[in-house]
């Protein structure tokens, strides 16, 4: 990602499913502008001590939501002991005690990209979601549709049994991306 992110020459990349934020911060470094999402609140107040320790707000903005395919409030699981490891409404068959559960939010990523305007490109979207990959491309369907500002590069997760879990399949993602 850091080679893709140092060659980009669009005003942004993003990060979906940012964790606590290391695709982002290492865009920061290379001193390309990041758009993060991420729903889980642990893992937001991670990432804005590191922006803010960093000096990172001109650089990076959090947006302290999942990416899908609509907006609004949404039931975040995740587990204790796994910061990497949250699911958006997830159908998940688990036992319903090991996951924490948050209120959270979640956005279409083609309402962003009107916010951000005529100015906004993307060249690299990186989608690491725990099976939510692809109700955050439909969210972009705008996005991948526009000729002059579709991505050059997405990159994505397929967790099969998180993909599974949400009622998808692994190539599910590819059928909707061959679409555009």
């Amino acid at each position: 990602i850091a080679r893709l992110i140092s060659s980009s020459k669009s005003n942004f990349f993003f990060d979906v499913g940012a964790n606590i934020g290391s695709c982002s911060f290492a865009a920061a470094a290379l001193g390309k502008r990041a758009i993060a999402f991420e729903p889980n609140p642990r893992n937001i107040a991670i990432m804005k001590r590191t922006v803010s320790r960093n000096k990172w707000e001109d650089l990076i903005t959090l947006i302290e939501c999942g990416a899908s395919n609509t907006s609004g409030p949404v039931e975040l699981f995740f587990l204790p002991d796994n910061m990497g490891h949250g699911m958006v409404g997830s159908r998940q068959v688990r036992i319903e005690s090991e996951y924490v559960r948050a209120a959270s939010c979640t956005v279409k990523i083609d309402n962003l990209m009107n916010e951000l305007g005529n100015g906004g490109s993307v060249d690299i979207i990186k989608i690491d979601t725990e099976g939510h990959e692809l109700l955050a491309l439909q969210g972009a369907a705008g996005l991948l549709a526009d000729k002059h500002k579709r991505p050059r590069y997405i990159q994505f997760e397929v967790n099969s049994e998180a993909l599974m879990a949400q009622g998808f399949q692994p190539n599910d993602i590819r059928s909707f991306l061959h679409g555009f």
